[in-house]
């Protein structure tokens, strides 16, 4: 889950995934290639012509497309997530290192096309500090280990309502008020406010048990941990608004390759968390052959030690996610290159979470279909309305500081 800055003195909006979108269009602006890099720096959020004919609606089409897919994609993305997590239930560091090295061949292969036919990669690319990279690396890192091992033992219901689209947007507020000094109107402060009860009223059911939902401190403690895998995405945003405020811009397939090795190589050095009792699902000697017994499993072949994964299964599940975390990606990327920016990229993201939600409780899940409980339901429209809120506020401050610098310009202030 990139996983993936901000304009004004206090940095814009709150929602680290509306504003990698605002980045992601720095580096790959409408009408460049998958492997170009922008010669000028585009303003996403500038008003529509007023002249507005046939070849200008149809120029929204491809975008329109890209977000269908980005919808498509995303939902796939979250569903699969928490079904490898119950096909692969005590291999979750498996699946963690496993898909990260798919992701390291398929990035790395653009940024290889990149190099060999295109001279979009500049001498600036090659110079950019690689530590930048790796602390971005190493905190999505943290963020796949804090959702990857709690998975399994968190309903996908509650796993949407706790994700990173939700959770990280309270959190952005609070490191951006501590790390940037950034200030909120207080409406602003009340979207935010509006979500936590949303993620409150969800919780509700791991205390209480409402919904048939198993309750208990364990259930409880497993859901804290997976909302927790929120924080290190959101420090991730906001570092990397810090170090690409000032205007910088990568060559984007530079960025995604190098993030992706560098996330490889920290997953490596979290090997110790699959072997802490009640945490991990191997013993300190066992771990190289509880490996093996988990790729054996995604090979379509039974193991022992455990029964009740879905070995037949597996395989294409995992392969599913691949392709809907790649996807997601690449359809959100697309959605920017084709002109319809971070506006009709958070159209998608707000999108993406009730569509889960029902996902889940779809025929379509088979076995594995949950049940949307009046707890899940009430959650979900106040997250929302929380998240349309803070968007709005988002959006009419960007306007008023627009308009005030308009009017510096032309000397009326």
């Amino acid at each position: 889950q990139n996983a993936f800055p901000m304009a004004d003195d206090s940095y814009g909006s709150l929602n680290p995934a509306i504003e990698r979108q605002k980045f992601l269009s720095l580096q790959a602006p409408k009408g460049s290639s998958f492997f170009e890099t922008p010669a000028v720096v585009e303003d996403i959020d500038s008003p529509p012509s007023e002249d507005v004919t046939w070849k200008t609606i149809l120029s929204y089409v491809p975008g329109v497309i890209f977000a269908c897919f980005a919808v498509i994609f995303g939902v796939g993305q979250t569903v699969f997530l928490k079904r490898v997590g119950d096909a692969l239930p005590i291999f979750p560091y498996l699946f963690f290192w496993s898909t990260a090295l798919v992701f390291v061949f398929v990035f790395m292969t653009f940024l290889l096309g990149t190099v060999l036919f295109t001279r979009q990669i500049k001498k600036k690319d090659w110079r950019f500090p690689q530590y930048k990279l790796m602390v971005i690396g190493g905190l999505t890192a943290l963020n796949g280990a804090f959702m990857l091992f709690s998975n399994p033992h968190v309903p996908g219901v509650l796993q949407a309502l706790l994700g990173p689209s939700v959770v990280t947007i309270p959190l952005s507020m609070v490191f951006c008020a501590i790390l940037l000094r950034a200030r909120y109107s207080i409406l602003q402060i009340a979207a935010v406010l509006v979500i936590i009860l949303g993620v409150i009223t969800a919780l509700i059911p791991t205390f209480t048990g409402g919904g048939g939902v198993v309750s208990g401190w364990t259930s409880l403690l497993w859901a804290l941990c997976f909302l927790c895998g929120s924080i290190p995405l959101t420090l991730c945003s906001v570092y990397e608004e810090k170090i690409f405020h000032s205007g910088v811009t990568l060559n984007m397939n530079f960025l995604m390759a190098f993030a992706s090795f560098y996330q490889f190589l920290a997953i490596l050095l979290l090997f110790p968390l699959n072997i802490i009792p009640g945490f991990g699902a191997s013993a300190p000697r066992t771990i190289l052959s509880h490996q093996y017994e988990g790729l054996k499993c995604i090979a379509r072949i039974p193991t022992a030690i455990c029964p009740q994964c879905d070995c037949d299964n597996a395989w294409w599940i995992l392969i599913c996610f691949i392709v809907a975390y790649v996807g997601t990606n690449y359809a959100i990327l697309g959605v920017i290159k084709s002109g319809g920016g971070a506006q009709l990229a958070f159209v998608v993201s707000t999108l993406v979470l009730p569509l889960s939600e029902f996902a889940f409780a779809s025929p379509l899940m088979g076995s594995d279909r949950e049940s949307i409980t009046i707890y899940t339901f009430v959650s979900l429209i106040i997250i929302l309305v929380g998240i349309i809120l803070e968007r709005f506020m988002e959006w009419y401050k960007s306007r008023s500081a627009k308009k005030r610098q308009a009017k510096v310009a032309k000397g009326e202030m």
